[in-house]
């Protein structure tokens, strides 16, 4: 599984429309936004070049994608948590984890990248085939603390391996919807029914991982 963090004030229109890039003519226009408003702006000049890529065709960049963390517990929503680095504080019951399945993604027309590391870092290196997810740090992408340590400095770099999806996420990809409470699974399930959807709503992060195979791609 691939997870991003949404508002769920955002949740019924993803439900319906699905996710877009901030650039999208179909983007949600009251669309609750969580992140860090400058880095989030600085990613559309960052160029996607996957180094598994032998063709003429640019990826574009950041901007040109929907992206994903690979594992729970992200050093964003830690910040979001805390209201670090000039942003918003929120409770972690506004937060859910909307869940799709790699292989959705791999399997579908659309584009995609990947990377083994926070994606605006000169470090970090893109791919384009699925053949190289070995190459990401899969034990510090599902760990529960990812600060760097004098034995391994590049934690927090390989826990922010990101999945990059090209301008559009459809609402029947979103497999699974993680909350953080039984109020927020009422809401998020009636919202679900409303829009016809199909996705199964978890309570409690740790457990929804643990019971679901949220580990895996």
């Amino acid at each position: 599984m691939v997870f991003r963090i949404e508002h769920i004030g955002n949740l019924e229109y993803i439900l319906q429309n699905g996710m877009f890039t901030r650039a999208h003519a179909t983007v949600n226009l009251g669309h609750i936004f969580i992140g860090h408003t400058q880095l989030t702006a600085n990613r559309h000049d960052w160029p996607v070049n996957p180094i598994d890529h032998t063709g003429l065709d640019s990826y574009g960049t950041l901007g040109d994608y929907v992206p994903f963390y690979f594992g729970p517990r992200s050093p964003m929503l830690y910040v979001i948590k805390n209201g670090y680095q000039g942003v918003t504080k929120r409770d972690q019951r506004e937060i859910v984890y909307l869940c799709c399945r790699f292989r959705t993604i791999a399997e579908s027309e659309v584009r995609f990248a990947f990377t083994d590391g926070h994606a605006k870092n000169e470090f970090t290196a893109f791919y384009s085939k699925t053949e190289n997810l070995d190459k990401l740090h899969w034990e510090t992408i599902y760990s529960r603390f990812w600060n760097n340590r004098e034995e391994e400095l590049d934690r927090e770099r390989r826990k922010q391996a990101e999945m990059l999806v090209n301008n559009h996420v459809p609402p029947d990809w979103i497999e699974a919807i993680v909350v953080y409470d039984a109020e927020m699974c009422s809401f998020a399930e009636t919202l679900i029914k409303q829009t016809n959807h199909n996705a199964k709503v978890r309570v409690n992060p740790t457990e929804a991982y643990n019971n679901c195979g949220f580990y895996y791609p």
